[in-house]
Order: structure tokens, then sequence, then C-alpha cells
């Protein structure tokens, strides 16, 4: 997590997506990035963008 001062913070991460393809498992990794906004005493996503794939 990187600390937005006076906002919240951005979390990047990567995920992994499988389906079966002609018998087998096909799979691929891609990149996300979710911005969080702490509102009180809580956090709550605001956007979140997937890229790399």
């Amino acid at each position: 997590m990187y600390s937005i001062k006076g906002y919240g913070a951005t979390h990047i991460a990567t995920q992994r997506f499988c389906h079966v393809e002609n018998g087998r498992d096909a799979c691929g990794n891609s990149k996300f990035m979710m911005v969080w906004q702490q509102q009180g005493g809580s956090w709550k996503i605001t956007r979140v963008a997937s890229y790399d794939h």
C-alpha cells in the first residue's frame, strides 16, 4: 500500500485468471490498482483499474 496524504492509499497487486481451453488450464496474470479513501473510521474503495493484460 502507498499512502496518499489527506486522502487514503493505493493498493497495487497481481491477479491470476485461469480457464480450461482444449482440455488444459490456460492461465494468465494481470495487474490491478485500487484507490482507497479513509472516511471516518473505515476505508472505502473509490477506484479500481485493471491493466497489463
